[in-house]
């Protein structure tokens, strides 16, 4: 039986106190600042795993405004602090022993995803929420190609297309190397961790999954910029660089072609989709000159068969329209209006 969260006076002015588990680049760079800005969060705790990253996270991110938290001890103390409503998990993918306990205290929750990296795991999961109570709770899982603005259908207007034939996905997804990920991934691990957020992104754009056919390929190197004597031998410099090459075909007809690898570096990152229609074609692609800036946005282009027309455009393909990165301040906001619905009809209960 879960605890009772703490009754709170609801209103739309209402800010619900928050905490963020994990202190790695994703923490960093995305979740922090935006639960900072966010009108309706209070951001108040930290945790990790150790009390360096935990501290110099909070000196370098937060101003040490928050309460901080590390390891096993400090984790049952953050999940008994009744100030704290709702959390983000920004941990690597496999991070469900932590959201059990999470959302066995009684607080919403948001992950990274996959929070499952193999199929025995993602049952295990399963089975697990079919016996827990998830009533009054909101639990977002990370989906952030479908949060961005460019991917909303008042953007895209894919009936512009026609009915969409076919679709292409070529990505670079960067992955850390460290000792932990030294392994060699599964088909199925890869599949998950690599692919989850396109495979979200391509069933909110051609509907439902009907048939899957893919190849892997890997390969044990060490990243590009090691150089020097000894390069490539420390231990964290070796990882695996995998490939992920085929086909899946959607209910409504389409098919899309796959090709996404991993890589150590992050100036390697790309992403880049296309769909095909009747009518012309429609391209998505991460602008990798801003990316090189410090910014992240994405390029829309869209192109037209002769005496057709697309979004204005005459004849062939259209300018390229640029759409800066949304996807987190955007999940965020949906899932903490999420929260507050939820706690105002679990109040109303009472």
């Amino acid at each position: 039986m879960r605890p009772e969260p703490a009754r709170h006076e609801t209103s739309p002015q209402r800010r619900i106190g928050t905490a963020l588990v994990g202190t790695g680049q994703r923490a960093r760079d995305c979740y922090a600042s935006a639960m900072l800005q966010n009108p309706n969060m209070h951001l108040r705790a930290l945790w990790s795993r150790s009390q360096l990253a935990a501290d110099r996270f909070n000196l370098e991110v937060a101003g040490c405004s928050l309460q901080v938290f590390h390891g096993e001890t400090g984790f049952e103390q953050l999940l008994s602090q009744p100030e704290i409503e709702a959390v983000v998990v920004a941990l690597p993918s496999g991070s469900w022993p932590y959201l059990v306990r999470i959302l066995a205290s009684g607080k919403h929750v948001l992950s990274e995803s996959p929070v499952a990296t193999d199929r025995a795991a993602a049952e295990e999961t399963i089975r697990w929420l079919e016996g827990f109570n998830m009533d009054g709770l909101v639990w977002f899982i990370s989906e952030p190609l479908a949060y961005e603005a460019v991917f909303q259908p008042e953007t895209l207007n894919l009936q512009e297309l026609g009915p969409v034939v076919a679709a292409e996905v070529h990505a670079v997804l960067v992955v850390e190397h460290t000792k932990e990920q030294q392994n060699a991934r599964s088909d199925e691990s890869l599949f998950i961790e690599g692919g989850v957020q396109y495979i979200t992104l391509l069933r909110q754009l051609l509907g439902q999954v009907t048939e899957v056919n893919c190849i892997r390929n890997s390969s044990f190197c060490a990243p590009e910029s090691s150089s020097g004597p000894g390069a490539g031998t420390g231990g964290d410099a070796f990882f695996y660089k995998d490939v992920l090459s085929g086909t899946i075909r959607f209910d409504k007809g389409a098919v899309a072609v796959l090709n996404w690898q991993t890589s150590a570096e992050i100036q390697d990152e790309r992403f880049r989709i296309t769909l095909w229609g009747a009518n012309g074609s429609i391209t998505v692609e991460l602008d990798n000159t801003a990316a090189a800036a410090g910014l992240r946005c994405f390029a829309l282009r869209r192109s037209c068969v002769a005496g057709r027309s697309l979004g204005g455009a005459g004849g062939g393909p259209s300018l390229p329209h640029n759409f800066p990165s949304v996807a987190t301040e955007r999940q965020l906001e949906a899932w903490i209006q999420a929260a507050l619905e939820a706690d105002e009809r679990r109040f109303a209960r009472g």
